[in-house]
């Protein structure tokens, strides 16, 4: 059985998309632009198949997170 709820797993999965498209933004190349864009949907595929039941969410659950990049997550 998978640790995390629904509400740990979505955000977990995006945390890391902020940090490679925030990367990428300041890129001047657009090849290496393109190739770190792609970094984040690859990365975004290995987490978002690690969960090992159904991800049912609980009624009243909470999540709160910070991100790499500073960003807040509040999620209900």
């Amino acid at each position: 059985m998978s640790a995390k709820s629904i509400l740990q797993l979505c955000p977990t999965i995006q945390c890391v998309n902020a940090v490679y498209l925030n990367y990428a933004a300041s890129l001047s190349d657009p090849v290496e632009r393109f190739k770190v864009f792609m970094t984040t949907n690859i990365a975004f595929l290995f987490d978002s198949h690690t969960f090992e039941k159904p991800l049912n969410p609980v009624i009243g659950e909470t999540y709160q997170a910070i991100c790499p990049d500073g960003a807040k997550i509040y999620m209900e």
